[in-house]
This record gives C-alpha cells, sequence and structure tokens, in this order.
C-alpha cells in the first residue's frame, strides 16, 4: 500500500478536515490511568469492556486505552484468570510492534485487578463500517488491502503468533492509506458477537476457518483462511455464507462451498484457493501475495499450481464432514459457546465511531485506585523508567561485544541493534501492582514459553535465577537463518522484563548477560 491514498479506488472519507464520525465525549480532565493516560472519551462499549480515546500526559500523544471489563458475578480466581490471560496475549501482540500493519500495544496497566491495554490509536474506519456505509470495494482496491494484511499475518506467524479473530471488524483503513490490523491475540476483548471455547476455540462465527470448528488447533492457514473470508466480504458486500441463524453459518463453514461471488472478477481464483476447507490444500501466503500483486500492478493473475493432495488417511470424506457438522450443533446446543454481544463494535482498536448516547452520557470508568495498592510481600518497584534509559548505547554495545545504536519503541520498550549485523537486543517492562500478581503472571508466561519448543521444533528451554526473583528462557536453533534468537524472561520483584537478543549463533550466553545488566539496573530502583 505504499504510495497509495485511502481515496484511491474507492474508499472514500468524510469532507477533507471532517472525520468519518463525530468523537464521544467525557467530562473536561478526565480519570488518570497511572498517572499517566487520561481518558478523554468513550469511543465504544462491549460485553468485554472499553475503548477510551486517550492523552499519553508523558509523551503527549494520543493513544487508545481499552478497557478490560470483569463481569461482576465473576469469583476472584476466574477475575485473576482474566487478567492474567490479558496480560499475556498483549505481551504476545507486542512482540510485533512497529509493523505498519499491525496496531501497535504501547503498554499495559493493571488498576484495582483489572487489565488496560495502551496501544496506538487508529485514526480512521473499520473495513466493515466501510463496506456497510459504501458498498462492496473495488478488486484493485482490495487486492491492496489483501497485499497490507499478507505483509502483517506475515510478520505475525514468522513471530509464531497467530491472530485467531482476523475478520472485517478488525481491519482499519487510516485516513492516510494505511491498513492496519486489529486486535492481535486479544480478540477476547472484543466486543461484538464472539466465539469463544476454552483452549479450542477463540474467534466470531463466519470468520473462524473450518478446521477450527472441527476441533483442530489454529494455525497459519487458519488465519489465511479467515483473511480469504474478510477479502471475500470487502469486494462482495456480504460474508462468504450469509446465513440466517449462526448455527446455519457454523454448519455451512464445515461443509459447503462459499456462496458463489459475482463482483470479485480476478479475484475469484484468489478467494477460491483461501477459503478452501482443507487446510493442507489452501492456497499458501506466498502464492496470494503474487497472485494480489499481479492485480494491483495491472498484470494478468498467474495460474496457481494446486497443493499436494493430502493423504489419503486423513481425507475427511463425507463422515468426516458429518461428524464436524454434529460438533458444531454441539457447540450451540451444548451450551459451551460463550457470545458476547456489543451495541458498538469495538473490535477496531480506536475507531471513531457514532457512539450516540454511549458517548453523550458523559461515562467514565470505575475509579482508578493508586498503583500502590499491592498483594504480595517484599518491597515493590514503584519506579517507572524509560526502557532505553537502563543503558547508554556504549553500555549496551560493551555487553554485547559490538557498537549498537538504542531505538526507542515505547516508554516501557527499547531496542539496541548494529545496522546490517545480527546483532540485536530489545528490553519490555511491566510493572505489576503486586509481587503476587507478578509471581501468577509470570508462571503463566513461562508456561506459553514451555509450549515454544512444539511451535519452532529444536528449540530449547531452560530455568534458572540468571536473572532476578526468577527466570526462563529459550534459544532457538539454526535453522538455515544466520540470526538466531533468545528469550529470557524473568520477574524482579513486581516487574515483569522480556529481554530479547538475536546473534551470529544460538545460545544463551549473550541474553544471559543483558538480562543479569538489566536486573541488575532494576534492582537498584525503589
Amino acid at each position: 500500500m505504499a504510495g497509495e491514498s485511502a481515496p484511491e479506488r474507492g474508499l472514500e472519507f468524510a469532507d477533507s478536515g471532517a472525520r468519518s464520525a463525530p468523537w464521544g465525549t467525557a467530562p473536561s480532565g478526565g480519570p488518570v490511568l497511572a498517572d499517566r493516560y487520561r481518558l478523554d472519551a468513550l469511543l465504544g462499549s462491549g460485553g468485554m469492556g472499553d475503548v477510551w480515546r486517550a492523552t499519553d500526559l508523558l509523551l503527549h500523544q494520543t493513544v487508545a486505552v481499552k478497557q478490560v471489563r470483569i463481569p461482576p458475578e465473576a469469583d476472584a480466581e476466574t477475575a485473576r484468570t482474566m487478567c492474567e490471560r490479558t496480560l499475556r496475549e498483549a505481551r504476545a501482540a507486542a512482540r510485533l510492534r512497529a509493523h505498519p500493519s499491525i496496531v501497535t500495544v504501547h503498554d499495559v496497566v493493571v488498576e484495582d485487578g483489572r487489565p488496560w491495554i495502551i496501544m496506538e490509536f487508529v485514526d480512521g474506519r473499520s473495513l466493515d463500517r466501510i463496506v456497510a456505509e459504501q458498498g462492496p470495494l473495488p478488486v484493485r482496491a482490495v487486492a491492496n488491502i489483501g497485499l497490507a494484511l499478507l505483509d502483517g499475518l506475515g510478520a505475525a506467524h514468522a513471530g509464531a503468533v497467530l491472530h485467531r479473530d482476523v475478520k472485517p471488524a478488525n481491519v482499519m483503513v487510516c485516513r492516510d492509506g494505511r491498513v492496519v490490523l486489529t486486535d492481535f491475540g486479544i480478540a477476547t476483548v472484543a466486543g461484538d458477537v464472539a466465539l469463544t471455547r476454552t483452549d479450542m476455540i477463540n474467534g466470531s462465527p463466519g470468520w473462524v476457518a473450518p478446521e477450527r470448528l472441527d476441533g483442530e488447533k489454529g494455525q497459519a492457514a487458519s488465519d489465511l483462511w479467515s483473511l480469504g473470508a474478510t477479502l471475500y466480504y470487502a469486494v462482495e458486500g456480504h460474508p462468504p455464507y450469509q446465513r440466517e441463524e449462526l448455527l446455519a453459518v457454523l454448519v455451512a463453514t464445515i461443509s459447503a462451498d462459499p456462496d458463489p461471488m459475482r463482483l470479485a472478477g480476478p479475484l475469484t481464483p484468489i478467494l477460491t484457493g483461501l477459503l478452501h476447507r482443507d487446510p493442507r490444500q489452501r492456497m499458501t501466503d506466498v502464492q496470494a501475495r503474487g497472485m494480489l500483486r499481479s492485480l494491483t500492478t495491472g498484470e494478468s493473475v498467474p495460474p496457481v499450481r494446486p497443493n499436494p493432495p493430502p493423504e489419503p488417511a486423513g481425507t475427511r470424506g463425507r463422515w468426516g464432514v458429518a461428524v464436524a457438522v454434529v460438533a458444531a450443533v454441539a457447540l450451540v446446543v451444548g451450551g459451551v459457546v460463550a457470545f458476547v454481544y456489543s451495541r458498538h463494535d469495538t473490535g477496531t482498536t480506536a475507531a471513531p465511531r457514532p457512539t450516540g448516547a454511549t458517548g453523550a452520557s458523559g461515562a467514565s470508568p470505575a475509579p482508578i485506585r493508586s498503583s500502590a495498592a499491592a498483594g504480595g510481600s517484599g518491597a515493590l518497584i514503584m519506579a517507572d523508567p524509560e526502557a532505553c534509559s537502563l543503558f547508554t548505547d556504549e553500555a549496551a554495545g560493551a555487553i554485547l561485544g559490538t557498537a549498537v545504536t538504542s531505538q526507542f519503541q515505547t516508554h516501557s520498550a527499547c531496542s539496541w541493534s548494529t545496522p546490517n549485523s545480527g546483532t540485536f537486543a530489545s528490553v519490555t517492562l511491566i510493572r505489576l501492582t503486586s509481587i503476587t500478581q507478578a509471581q501468577d503472571t509470570f508462571a503463566m508466561e513461562k508456561q506459553d514459553m514451555r509450549d515454544e519448543p512444539r511451535r519452532s521444533p529444536g528449540t530449547t528451554v531452560r530455568a534458572d535465577t540468571t536473572a532476578g526473583d526468577e527466570s526462563f528462557a529459550y534459544s532457538k536453533p539454526d535453522s538455515g537463518n544466520p540470526v538466531h534468537p533468545a528469550m529470557v524472561l524473568f520477574r524482579l520483584r513486581n516487574m515483569l522484563v522480556t529481554v530479547y537478543v538475536s546473534a551470529s549463533a544460538p545460545e544463551y550466553a549473550l541474553a544471559d548477560r543483558f538480562a543479569a545488566a538489566v536486573a541488575g539496573t532494576l534492582g537498584k530502583l525503589s
């Protein structure tokens, strides 16, 4: 999408100088979160949370803040699990910062036992809203959107992160033409109709790949199916399985071909390939990228070589489809699916939406408790250091063994690197309100890291006390790539720190030295 503007090929916004929707309103001088983020306007509300336009008082910039709503009937264990899950998923999203097609997660704040996610404010409209207001989009515009989303998904999948909820509501088209994929890894915060089954299904009906409805684990190909459904909607003006009842949508997704395409034209073979029900036969991201690029440049779309047919033992056949359909029925009838309905779709990060009574009511969040409140024992770290202030470039270079330059990411994240070199280091800080909460969150993060060898075979994991009060690490093997990543997660009192280092050889030594140095610096704070 480089060099293209939003109005090109049919993506129209309101009059120049006018936003596409009025802002919500909030009392002047709204409440301040963590002594830093002033909540200015409520943009939307959903069953799982609220989205606010806010001001970062430290950096003097507009941000979006998601307040994750803990149900009042939830017991302490459920509330703690929701909080920790949100933290874990937001950390996964934070790994993908700085990619132009992925919304940036700046910070996570926990106040009064509730998580608040601080993220980039996106000035634009969601794809579902654009289509609802303008109708189906031109083929070339959809191809440009698809290329941008493929770039974002490619970066995520390379980092072992699955989106799991790609859909039009989570695609933003900015006023400057940038296309952004939102809600990475935090689909449970979204406020529209969401489908969730613990450890099995997390997504939205009509946009979830058939293999996931069939009980299989999500994979990169599942995100590609959802991308195909999203692009189908953009060019046709409706989902690929348009049905009156939810059950009919689920059954059709598992057992039927998408509804016939009338407007897709040269996009038809691409969408057909991405929406293949068998992930082993589904079009790959490389194939889709090549064909979409041909459409944006005006070239003829090259033919697609089919993927090798699956092994006979893995062929589903009609009995396999029947079992899957029964499973879909069980999901709905058996009561294991949770649905959350939103008056205003907050699936996008911070799109200015008509908020009506919601915004005009001057709603404000629940009172924010001081971050000094804490459980557990021991001296809390109350300081909030900027990550880039932990080391000078010279000190970081001495640890890494080469001259490096720091790059500010957010207040809580910084990287150091050498141009045209395989050496890179980054630090992300998360300060929690209690040691107990930090211990519990560390335990959940550690469990997620234990699974890294399953995502990247050959990866080694290690538990020790290299840094802080407890730490865990993994190192990835040589897979033909000259850059080898290692990650150390450690807890120092109520602070969680992630150190990510890449070097010319797969080892822990460099990451260990950097983590120990970070812990030493943080240990002097109070």
